[in-house]
Order: structure tokens, then C-alpha cells, then sequence
């Protein structure tokens, strides 16, 4: 079957606690961060992701208005967002190069997209030693002027929808996180491969590397649970900044794979293979080779073709395969046929059928058979 994705868990949810009367700030973050999640992986349309939004924000107001002290304090907020990559963590000039969105409108790994970011800049009038900088070192000034300036100039740089509307929750007097950090921060403790190299005891190893997770997963779980509530602060950070090399890779990775045309373009679907990249550790984890696929969709703009990405997996013999396509994916169903009439060997971790683990030596016959089958 084709397959499609619901809504996030935690916005579902959220209408029954306010039935039973259990609404709470803390609760109704979850719910916007689910619905974050969603549209931010490309598993939710822009127009939908704006009529939850306008949801939540209803429920924010009524809860806001309920002056109901059992609902916690009043520490989440409606504000209007860059789709910079987590910029108020680093700097602005390093969040816009390997925003997933500026990137790849720009080309920005190209000298004339490195060009045109750098004019964008000079026509805001935001001087290259301030975006250069971290965030948080940058003059209230600047900081104040940002957003009318992106807003103004974006467009001209086919950037047209570079703010979107989103939500920001205050951690103590000095601490803030938007819904979409929140994202990064749990994909990054999630995603952090050198916990999941590190191991954990030997029988929760075996357990976990039976469902092809790798030795750690269940440390980076409890970790990016205990980092929704923002009371860790460190451990905030800390899935920033993992999040923040992984995005990296993804540029990287993206870039290589279009300068030097390794990505097949005929046939129903594009696809290309991962075998020895550098970064190639970062790859063999489902979302991370999911975003590297969404990357590529964005910046393939010749119609409307799906992607499959293969990273291979030296340790487990095997390669990790993920079917990227904006909207409906067809890709669990033609998976499954495909290992059915070649014998291929395949294994599915998760509820998504458009990812799947492959023996080694079966790539090649999968892979003609989702040409020929698909077609």
C-alpha cells in the first residue's frame, strides 16, 4: 500500500487531555513539537502544518486564558521563525550556509550560491563581522533589525518563505527554545553515533543490535526524552550541537553527490550509493539518510521523480535503504515486491516501509527490479 503519514502523536492526544481537563503548557509543547517534527522531515504539507499551528495556537489562548495555575506556568509563546539551521546557537552566516532551505535554493556549496549569500547579506546591511559571530555575541541592535531585513530581502534571493509561524518555550529568566531547535535537539541525541558506537551492556547490545539500531539506542532514547522538558539545559546544547555536525554532513554529503554526478537520474525514480563516504558512519541511521535524501529532493528541481539512497554498512554486511519522495511514498510496497521475486534479503526496523536494511550482495538485483517494477 501507499504509504502516508498521520498526525503527530502528541497534537492528537492533546484534544483529550483538554476533554479530561489534564491540559498543561508542558503538554501542549509536546504537541507543537510533534507537529514541528513532521513538517520539518517532510512528512507534513506547508498548509496543513499552518492549520495545526493555528490550532495550537487556539489552545495556547485557552489555556492562557484559563488562568488555571495546576496547567504550570505560562512559558510558551507564538513567534515567527527563520528556517535557519538552529541560528541561535551558532552563527547566523554558518545557520543560513547549511540551512537545508537556503541551501539548497542557493547551491550554496557552488561559488555563485556562496555569492549570493554573501550579497543577500550585504544588501541587509548586516555587516559580515557580526553574522560571522555567534548569536548570542551579536549586538541587540542586529539582532532586533534581523527579521525585517531577511523578510525584505529574501525574496529577491528566491527565499520567499524563509519565516514561518512557530512557537518558543523560556527555560528560567535567560533561556529560551523554539519548537524547531526542540526537533534538532532530540533528532541530534537520537542520531549521535558515538553513543551508539560506545555500547551498553552486553545483553541490551546483542538486544539492540538485533534490530539493527546499533549498541546505544537506548541511551540516545532516554536522552532526547529528558531534553523535551528543557530542564537540562547541557543536554540541550548538546543535541544542538550534534544536530549541527549532522547537518554539516548532510551539505557536505549532498554536495558531493551532485558536483560529481553520482546520482542516476533515468528510470522512474533517481537513486544513488553510499560506499565509502567520510562521513559515512553518519549515513547507516535511517533519519539521518532520510534528511540527506530530503536535501537532495529540495535541490533536484527537474520534476517531480522520488529518490532512493543507499548507504552501505561494512560492519553489518549490508546496506541501509531509504525511499525519499515529497507527499505520498510508494516505495514500502515496491520494497517488499522487490525482495519477494528476487529473493533479496531485507529487513524493516521501523513502521516505515520505505526504509529497510539490505544484504550486501543483493543491491544490485533489488535495485533492477524496483527499475523494471516501478516503471
Amino acid at each position: 500500500a501507499t504509504y502516508y503519514y498521520s498526525d503527530s502523536v502528541a497534537a492528537t492526544i492533546y484534544p483529550l487531555l483538554l476533554d479530561a481537563r489534564l491540559q498543561h503548557y508542558d503538554l501542549i509543547w509536546l504537541a507543537m513539537v510533534g507537529v514541528t517534527d513532521l513538517y520539518m522531515h517532510g512528512r507534513m504539507s506547508e498548509r496543513k502544518y499552518n492549520v495545526q499551528v493555528t490550532q495550537l495556537s487556539e489552545w495556547l489562548k485557552d489555556l492562557e486564558g484559563d488562568g488555571d495555575s495546576s496547567a504550570g506556568s505560562s512559558n510558551v509563546t507564538l513567534v515567527q521563525d527563520f528556517k535557519f539551521m538552529a541560528h541561535r546557537h551558532w552563527s547566523v552566516y554558518e545557520s543560513m550556509y547549511h540551512s537545508t532551505y537556503v541551501a539548497t535554493r542557493l547551491g550554496i556549496w557552488r561559488r555563485r550560491g556562496k555569492e549570493m549569500l554573501d550579497t543577500m547579506l550585504a544588501k541587509m546591511g548586516v555587516p559580515l563581522s557580526e553574522c560571522h559571530q555567534k548569536y548570542a555575541c551579536m549586538s541587540s541592535g542586529a539582532k532586533r533589525q534581523l527579521r525585517d531585513r531577511v523578510e525584505k530581502w529574501a525574496p529577491t534571493f528566491g527565499l520567499e518563505h524563509v519565516i514561518f509561524t512557530s512557537f518558543e518555550k523560556r527555560s528560567g529568566y535567560t533561556k529560551s527554545l523554539s519548537a524547531a531547535d526542540a526537533v534538532l535537539t532530540t533528532t541530534g541525541l537520537l542520531d549521535h553515533t558515538s553513543n551508539r558506537e560506545r555500547g551498553v551492556v552486553s545483553g541490551a547490545a546483542s538486544e539492540a543490535e538485533r534490530f539493527g539500531l546499533g549498541a546505544g539506542w537506548e541511551h540516545n532514547f532516554w536522552e532526547a526524552y529528558e531534553s523535551l522538558s528543557c530542564s537540562d539545559w547541557d543536554q540541550v546544547e548538546k543535541g544542538i550541537e550534534n544536530a549541527i555536525e549532522l547537518q554539516k554532513a548532510i551539505v557536505r554529503q549532498g554536495a558531493w553527490l551532485l558536483d560529481n554526478r553520482t546520482i542516476v537520474h533515468t528510470g522512474p525514480f533517481r537513486y544513488a550509493v553510499l560506499n565509502d563516504s567520510a562521513d559515512q558512519h553518519r549515513f547507516t541511521h535511517p533519519l539521518t539518510l532520510l534528511k540527506l535524501a530530503l536535501f537532495l529532493l529540495d535541490t533536484i528541481k527537474r520534476g517531480p521523480k522520488p529518490i532512493v539512497l543507499c548507504a552501505l554498512n561494512e560492519e553489518r554486511n549490508s546496506y541501509l535503504i531509504v525511499g525519499g519522495s515529497r507527499g505520498k511514498n510508494d516505495f514500502g510496497v515496491s520494497f517488499n515486491r522487490a525482495a519477494r521475486s528476487t529473493g533479496a534479503r531485507i529487513r524493516q526496523h521501523t513502521f516505515d516501509g520505505s526504509i529497510v536494511e539490505l544484504q550486501r550482495e543483493d543491491l544490485t538485483k533489488f535495485i533492477e527490479y524496483l527499475h523494471s517494477g516501478m516503471a
